[in-house]
């Protein structure tokens, strides 16, 4: 199996949810990027669509682990305006030289799960090996279950060979 490691952004807790489920999946090491600064409410919500068009970056706590010590790496992000979460562009910023492969994965109320994660792909610099996305409407029903198990065994299959 490989050395898997699962690092998200969640403002709501979907994906946290979806990131928690491929780390007992894969047997991954899990990494929540923290912020400072709490993003709940209505009124974060609209600075976070903002700052993620703008391109801005978060400050956000050190890594606890080292990406470069895994054999790929699962980067997990809600959809802001068809964007990642500036906490995880932040993330990419910072440890993309580190990254030996990835895999992508978004959670989102409405649209721009595909635009979202090719943006994850040319932050990171490499294209992804497997991506999945969930809407709010998937996950509180339970039909994202069959997506993220077929997102893991691509997953598997790619970095096992």
């Amino acid at each position: 199996m490989p050395k898997c490691l699962v690092v998200y952004c969640s403002r709501t807790g979907n994906t946290e949810q979806v990131a928690r489920a491929l780390a007992d999946r894969l047997g991954a090491d899990l990494e929540p990027i923290r912020e400072a600064r709490s993003r709940k409410g209505i009124w974060h919500y609209f600075r976070s669509a903002r700052e993620a068009l703008a391109g801005k970056r978060a400050k956000i706590e050190p890594a606890r682990y080292d990406p470069a010590a895994y054999d790929i790496v699962l980067l997990g992000s809600p959809v802001w305006a068809s964007h990642p979460s500036t906490p995880v562009s932040t993330y990419l910023a910072a440890n993309r030289e580190k990254l030996k492969a990835v895999a992508c994965f978004v959670t989102l109320g409405g649209s721009g799960a595909e635009k979202t994660m090719a943006r994850m792909e040319e932050a990171a610099g490499k294209k992804a090996l497997a991506k999945f996305s969930a809407t709010e409407r998937e996950l509180k029903s339970g039909k994202w279950m069959e997506g993220l198990d077929r997102f893991a065994d691509q997953i598997a299959r790619h970095v096992g060979s």
